[in-house]
Formats: C-alpha cells, structure tokens, sequence
C-alpha cells in the first residue's frame, strides 16, 4: 500500500484540489503502486499574488529498493503544473522499473538447460545459453 502525502505552501488547500490530486495519483500509479513504498506531492505558489509562471508541483516518489524519483514541474496554472509533473513522474517510474528488471535478469546466472545433457549443441556466453541448430 502506497502512502501518500500532500502538502500546501503559499496555496489554499481545498477539498476540491487534494481530491484532484488523489485520483490523479492514483490513476497515474495504479499499474505500479505496487513498486511504491510513499509518494510526497507539494504544491506552491513561488511569487504569491503577483501572478506568472510561479505555480509549481514538486512530486517525490520512494519506489521499494530503488532510489528516490523527484519531479519539479511550474506552469501558469496549478491543475496543468499537477498533471505534467504527476505524468513525468509516473514515466520516469515506469522506466526504472524496466531497467531494474532487465538488470535482475542479467545478473541471474543461466542453469544447465535439459538440451545439454541430450546432446545437442548448446553454446553458454556470458551466462546466457545460446542454442545452435544440429544439421
């Protein structure tokens, strides 16, 4: 179970923006919530009343095992600020997820296969078993 935790500075929280942020969280993360141990969202107004680009999400996700995902994303408008930092993020996951897969299977040593002990040609490099036709 992913916790997670959102927190305001120089912005109103309202009900109607930490329900916004939660089903975007848990839409963007419901295939690979399982790999999340905590996500922390924040969001802030950099200038305060004066206006401009100064709305900024600042998402940080702590996958299990892996190292900590930080995404920082200002816009104009809070809601598009949210949504492009929360897809960021959910993409940047998404790839390390990958890689830390394909290198788990690297590491693993590959096992005498049953073709070797019948015979066949079977050639090992690398630790990965390569199998060659017998004509």
């Amino acid at each position: 179970m992913m916790k997670l935790s959102i927190k305001f500075r120089k912005v109103a929280a309202n009900g109607d923006l930490i329900d916004y942020v939660n089903r975007r969280i848990s839409f963007a993360f419901s295939r690979t919530k399982h790999a999340i141990h905590s996500t922390e969202v924040t969001i802030s107004d950099i200038n305060g009343p004066k206006g401009g680009i100064d709305k900024e999400c600042l998402v940080v996700i702590k996958p299990v095992g892996m190292t900590r995902i930080v995404i920082s994303e200002r816009r104009a408008n809070l809601q598009q600020a949210i949504d492009r930092c929360i897809t960021r993020a959910n993409q940047n996951l998404t790839r390390k997820i990958k890689r830390n897969r394909t290198s788990l299977y690297k590491l693993r040593p590959s096992k005498k296969s049953p073709i070797e002990s019948t015979g066949e040609s079977a050639m090992s490099t690398d630790n990965y078993l390569t199998l060659e036709p017998s004509y």
